[in-house]
């Protein structure tokens, strides 16, 4: 044991002779052997070297001393003996200001002991203590101290220590960190170390571009302009309309809208009947405002509906009053190609069944021919006549019977 000790306090006197920063503390101290066999507490002196380690290390000093006590006397004995102390001790410092600073150190050590008596035997030891310096110059700091000792064979000392530490050898250059332009930003993390006076920067010294917008907020005229529209050299939107609608892209909701396209003040395609269908697409853009329509923006006419036509008795003539009754169909069939109409006629119960069947099947060719005048190719058009066959209500009064003289619609595809 005693053979690494010595070896350990050896290599870590290499590593300070290979040093630059160091120094030594000539040192005066006083032994408590209270717990020591039968030596008497004495007085030491002695001198410490210490090197300053890199910020990396754990430790701030590693401390290497030698104590040297003359003449202890032993108890109960006129004998007495020299004691010599050689440690090593890594050293953490706390600054609490300027002047004053506290110290914690913990290391291994030997103690010979020259005239052996009473179990007092060489030995190897671990101490640990604290301690405060306290700068009397720049170059001269006072050093106070108390180290628990403990040798491997159960003695134990307190030793307190009065020492004068001296810096010597070429000393570290204390770097002193600017902000040469007083923007906040050290000058080693300044990527900016020129900004004017009175400029908000950003962490890097940079001036700030509140908006990011790519121009600084000391040149940027609109300084809350929306992130990704483009700027010009005054951080304003540049007036860009890039789908040519007549709608800035700044305030554009559909920019890519194609040529010739109406759009409204978000430049979105317009839905003039506001069905949901917009223009392009809608083939029936004057549907009335809360019409039910298909995806083709035309109103659903899947389901028979009187179109309200009323012929005279006996007739099967269609008066022009009527005519406006034929023009959502037609609107419908003129847009919707592949669509066609039933056409289905009907009578009250007045009169023979046979005669009502025929009157019935007059009135619906009659209406399909007006709807072929109106545009409609006959193909895409089926006339049934159905007599008094399906009364929409009983005929026992003049008008339910009028209600059943009908003819009705339906688109089909």
């Amino acid at each position: 044991m005693n053979k690494i000790v010595i070896s350990t306090i050896a290599a870590a006197s290499l590593v300070l002779a290979s040093s630059s920063k160091y120094e030594i503390t000539p040192m005066i101290g006083y032994v408590d052997t209270k717990e020591h066999v039968d030596l008497e507490n004495h007085a030491t002196f002695g001198v410490a070297v210490s090197r300053n380690m890199d910020d990396d290390c754990k430790f701030d000093k590693i401390e290497l001393g030698l104590l040297h006590s003359n003449g202890a006397d032993y108890e109960n004995s006129t004998l007495d003996t020299n004691v010599n102390q050689l440690f090593v001790n890594g050293v953490k410092e706390y600054k609490l200001n300027d002047k004053f600073k506290l110290y914690a150190l913990a290391g291994l050590g030997y103690e010979k002991i020259s005239d052996s008596q009473s179990n007092n035997d060489s030995g190897t030891l671990f101490n640990y203590g604290v301690g405060a310096a306290y700068s009397l110059t720049e170059e001269l700091s006072l050093k106070l101290d108390a180290r628990h000792q403990l040798k491997f064979d159960g003695d134990r000392n307190l030793l307190y220590t009065l020492g004068l530490s001296i810096p010597f050898g070429e000393k570290g250059t204390k770097v002193v960190e600017l902000d040469s332009d007083n923007d906040g930003v050290l000058d080693s993390n300044d990527k900016c170390p020129t900004t004017k006076p009175g400029i908000k920067v950003d962490t890097n010294g940079c001036e700030l571009d509140s908006d990011n917008d790519g121009v600084v907020d000391s040149m940027d005229k609109c300084p809350t302009t929306p992130t990704g529209t483009k700027v010009d050299a005054t951080g304003c939107a540049v007036a860009i309309d890039s789908d040519n609608d007549g709608v800035l892209d700044s305030n554009d909701k559909c920019p890519t809208t194609k040529p010739g396209i109406k759009v409204d003040t978000n430049g979105c395609e317009l839905d003039s009947d506001n069905d949901g269908v917009v223009d392009s697409m809608d083939k029936c853009p004057t549907s009335p405002t809360g019409t039910k329509v298909d995806t083709n923006g035309c109103e659903v006419l899947n389901k028979p509906a009187d179109l309200g036509i009323i012929f005279e008795t006996n007739s099967d003539k269609i008066k022009s009053s009527d005519l406006v009754k034929f023009d959502k169909y037609v609107t419908y069939l003129k847009a919707v190609e592949d669509a066609k109409v039933v056409l289905e006629a009907h009578t009250d119960s007045i009169g023979n069944a046979a005669y009502n069947l025929n009157l019935s099947q007059k009135r619906a060719n009659s209406t399909k021919k007006q709807l072929v005048e109106m545009g409609i190719d006959e193909t895409r058009i089926e006339a049934i006549g159905y007599g008094e066959t399906k009364p929409k209500v009983s005929n026992d009064t003049a008008e339910n019977r009028q209600l059943n003289r009908r003819v009705t619609a339906r688109i089909v595809k």
